[in-house]
């Protein structure tokens, strides 16, 4: 095969869906553990068997992908309830469903306890740069309990990962 400058070929392997969803899910977990001191729960509810369903894919963009979705979900959820109430929340903040919905396809449903976005932030969400978080004007040199590295992609996460949706035929 000759070499194709600039043509996307994703490495393809076979995965299990559950594997990959747990694991996207833990690394969140630390991520948000490194930035907000606490994770907020994060529920995983695989149905129909779909947890041992072996998918033909590129894991690390379907990682990506999960990864991306979680970290807003989880973000949202930390800009409502805060470091404070997030851990005494009764029901998981963040649900993750998955199944089949015919022997061809998956659905993947996360669902938050989040602020939400108004209508035009979800119009613009799509477009390449735009993200809700404010940029700081000054730095600060006093504690804040903003660990870490930053929580959102600065606008080039979402349309990445609409590009590695949109390779493995769905979004």
């Amino acid at each position: 095969e000759e070499n194709k400058k600039g043509v996307v070929h994703p490495k393809l392997d076979h995965c299990l869906l559950g594997t990959l969803l747990s694991e996207a899910v833990e690394d969140v977990g630390a991520l948000a553990g490194e930035k907000f001191g606490v994770s907020p729960e994060m529920e995983l509810d695989l149905k129909n068997g779909v947890e041992l369903t072996p998918l033909l894919c590129s894991p690390s963009y379907l990682h990506f992908m999960m990864v991306e979705l979680l970290k807003n979900s989880v973000r949202a959820v930390m800009e409502k309830y805060g470091v404070l109430e997030v851990e005494d929340l009764e029901t998981a903040p963040v649900r993750i469903r998955a199944r089949l919905s015919d022997k061809h396809h998956i659905v993947l449903e996360i669902i938050d306890d989040g602020i939400g976005m108004n209508p035009l932030a979800l119009e613009r969400a799509q477009h390449a740069f735009y993200t809700t978080v404010e940029q700081p004007k000054d730095p600060t040199y006093t504690y804040s309990r903003d660990f870490g590295v930053p929580f959102a992609g600065a606008g080039f996460d979402t349309i990445r990962a609409s590009t590695y949706a949109a390779i493995h035929g769905g979004f």
